[in-house]
């Protein structure tokens, strides 16, 4: 079971936000600047979790574009 943002409680995710962006420095891992939200890597939607190893910090614009893509597709498209 992938539980939702609800499903994980609130608080826990906030925790979990805080935890990658300080882990990642807030820069963002896709181009390098200012961090302020957190992705799944492996989008939620193809199976992807809440787990660390599955979040970076990212900027919002990057956020905004790769929508539900792999990182992979997304890093290829932008290149």
């Amino acid at each position: 079971m992938n539980p939702s943002h609800r499903e994980l409680g609130t608080q826990r995710w906030k925790d979990q936000r805080i935890r990658v962006l300080k882990r990642d420095g807030y820069i963002c891992q896709y181009c390098g600047s200012d961090a302020t939200q957190v992705d799944h890597v492996i989008p939620r939607k193809v199976g992807g979790t809440h787990d660390l190893d599955n979040l970076v910090a990212c900027c919002a614009p990057c956020n905004s574009r790769k929508c539900a893509l792999h990182d992979e597709v997304f890093l290829a498209r932008s290149a």
